[in-house]
């Protein structure tokens, strides 16, 4: 993941950089288990005093259209581009 030229301001600290590269992660998880039908709810479920890593992704299966499916795909795809990302391992799973 590479922070886009326009970010690298306001991600010159390592707290900030760390933040958001968990949730850009967070998020294209999210949004790969909506395009392979999932619906998904992200929240904090640890209090943030006993712990950093308090997010969970819950997903639940329902039914999802090609066309929504390809919507959420060029979604995942343009915040790739934005970040140089080239692959995302839960994106590869749910390929394989």
């Amino acid at each position: 993941m590479q922070s886009p030229q326009v970010l690298k301001p306001v991600l010159q600290h390592g707290v900030h950089l760390g933040q958001e590269a968990e949730m850009i992660t967070d998020g294209l998880r999210a949004l790969l288990l909506e395009a392979n039908g999932y619906q998904t709810q992200v929240f904090e479920f640890v209090s943030l005093e006993h712990t950093s890593k308090n997010k969970m992704i819950l997903a639940i299966k329902k039914q999802v259209s090609a066309q929504q499916k390809s919507d959420v795909l060029e979604q995942v795809a343009a915040i790739k581009r934005f970040y140089s990302i080239k692959e995302h391992c839960l994106e590869s799973l749910l390929a394989g």
